[in-house]
Formats: C-alpha cells, sequence, structure tokens
C-alpha cells in the first residue's frame, strides 16, 4: 500500500513511498521509473529537498533515514532524538540545509542536514504535531498540534559573522511577526544558526488540526 508522496520543487519529479519498504522515484514527463530504493521497514512519511537533492524517509520503526534522491545512497540516519519518539511528519526546510522532524508528544526536532547533527529542539506543543509548513526564504516555520497551530521564526542560514540569538521564547500575547533586535556577531564556527523563536500562538479551532498550507506567494 502506498502510504505517502512527494513532488520536488521543479515539477518534474516525484517519489511514493510504501508499506513493503520500497520508495519509487518517477519521471513527470514521460512517467517512468527513475530510480528505486528499498528499506527494511515500510516508509510511512517522506519529503523531498527543495534543491532536489535529498528525499527523507521515514519509517514505521521511527527511524528516519536522508538519501540521495539520484542514486538513492545513503547520506544519514538521523539519530539524536529518543528513540521511542514516534514520527508522525517530516519536512525539509527551504534551504534544503535543515530537517524538521514532528512527533507524537509534540516536540519538533531541527537537523543539520549536511553533519546529521541535532541543532535544536522545539517544545511549544503538547500534542502530536499532525503538519510542518516552512514558508519561502525560511521566515517561519508554521507547526500545528491538537487544536494550535505555531508561527515560530526559522531563520535561514547564517555565515561566518553570524548574530547570535538567545532561544528564549517570545510572548505570545506581544509578539509581533519582526525578527529579534540584532545583537553582537560572534565567530564560532564557518556556519551558525540562530535558533527559532516563537512568535506567534493561534487557538482558534476547537477540534483538532489535521493539515496547513500556504498560498503560493508565501504570505
Amino acid at each position: 500500500m502506498v502510504t505517502c508522496l512527494s513532488v520536488n520543487s521543479g515539477d518534474d519529479i516525484f517519489a511514493s513511498g510504501s508499506t513493503d519498504g520500497s520508495v519509487i522515484v518517477w519521471s513527470l514527463e514521460d512517467f517512468m521509473v527513475l530510480n528505486q530504493m528499498f528499506l527494511t521497514k515500510p516508509v510511512i512519511h517522506m519529503d523531498i529537498s527543495m534543491d532536489s537533492t535529498f528525499i527523507m524517509l521515514s519509517c514505521d520503526d521511527n527511524t528516519v533515514n536522508i538519501r540521495a534522491l539520484t542514486t538513492g545512497s545513503d547520506v544519514h540516519c538521523l539519530k539524536g532524538h529518543p528513540s521511542n519518539s514516534v514520527i508522525t511528519c517530516v519536512k525539509f526546510a527551504e534551504d534544503s540545509c535543515r530537517a524538521i522532524l514532528g512527533t507524537g508528544d509534540g516536540k519538533l526536532f531541527i537537523y543539520d542536514v549536511h553533519s546529521a547533527k541535532l541543532i535544536q529542539t522545539l517544545s511549544g506543543h503538547q500534542d502530536m504535531i499532525t503538519a510542518i509548513i516552512t514558508q519561502k526564504d525560511d521566515r517561519f516555520l508554521i507547526t500545528c498540534g491538537g487544536n494550535k497551530c505555531i508561527v515560530w521564526n526559522f531563520y535561514a542560514r547564517k555565515s561566518m559573522e553570524a548574530s547570535i540569538f538567545t532561544a528564549d521564547l517570545v510572548n505570545t500575547e506581544k509578539a509581533q511577526l519582526t525578527p529579534p533586535p540584532i545583537q553582537a556577531a560572534t565567530r564560532q564556527s564557518m556556519y551558525t544558526r540562530p535558533p527559532s523563536k516563537k512568535m506567534k500562538k493561534v487557538e482558534y479551532h476547537k477540534e483538532p488540526i489535521t493539515c496547513l498550507d500556504l498560498s503560493r506567494d508565501g504570505n
């Protein structure tokens, strides 16, 4: 049984995952099979990176693998989250450098795609994460769990002269959808990334939210 689908940003390739552990990459131009991958467990969730380089695959044993889209070769297995965390959704950032995992206990785990290191854990939800959306240019990360949506500041990759911000959560009653003031720059590594900050909490739904989407212009 097919359990998940994902289309690349170029709209010329899509992938399908199945309970038999197979992943098939298809061409949307001639509908031919471009590649096949085989995992040992049923594939439940998937996402293709914006640059069409990687495909992220979550299996029913809560393992999360990142593979090369064109060759199917292993790139990383993401292991920083607790092994008993039930993965409910996966999403690449628009920069193709970060991978976001949503779990059944309401936590979000953000990984660096190239190093497979866990770089941040977000815990603003108490209910199962049911959807993750990244805005164009990664300005905001939008997540939902239960009847609540949270909009997070989600800054793009910073250079060596990056500004480092504290991880304090913004007061949701006073939060404005603007970046925090720039603080002193530090030289910690070639690439650094400010932590995500909760910007706005929305609780107008009375029942659990099941899906999210953004307008084409990202606003």
